[in-house]
């Protein structure tokens, strides 16, 4: 079984979709809150943009309650952003490279950090003032140690 998570407009066939809103959705939860799922019940998560929005003080019970949820050997996929996080006023929870690695009840198994640059004139325009252009975000991929 597979999660998205906070999926918002990305809607994926097959999976269970989960956002605060119904409407763009197959079930609402609040990520603040315990995640209504049986223990042990995903093979796959997928949280892409979503986890930065949380109150900071309940992402280390969301990361609980990731690990609650997936199976032996799940895959847990999330992206968040880096340099940007500031630029958004809906944005509650910073994360950054390390942050991750404090939850040892997960295994990285790949991480990468890469840039973002949408269309052609921001993209020449990121040669000269990439600190305004640019959106970079960290994408890393989590073992449940179970």
């Amino acid at each position: 079984m597979k999660l998205n998570l906070g999926c918002g407009n990305d809607y994926k066939e097959g999976w269970i979709n989960a956002d605060v809103k119904k409407e763009v959705c197959d079930i609402a939860l609040d990520m603040n809150k315990k995640l209504p799922f049986a223990d042990n019940t995903f093979d796959y998560i997928y949280a892409k943009y979503c986890i930065e929005h949380i109150k900071k003080e309940c992402f280390p019970k969301l990361m609980n309650e990731l690990f609650r949820i997936s199976k032996k050997g799940c895959i847990i996929h999330i992206i968040v952003p880096l340099n940007n996080y500031w630029h958004d006023p809906t944005h509650k929870n910073p994360t950054g490279y390390y942050t991750f690695r404090y939850f040892k009840q997960f295994k990285i198994k790949q991480e990468r950090v890469y840039t973002d640059v949408f269309g052609t004139i921001p993209k020449l325009l990121s040669y000269i003032f990439p600190f305004n252009i640019l959106h970079q975000s960290y994408e890393v991929y989590l073992e449940p140690v179970k």
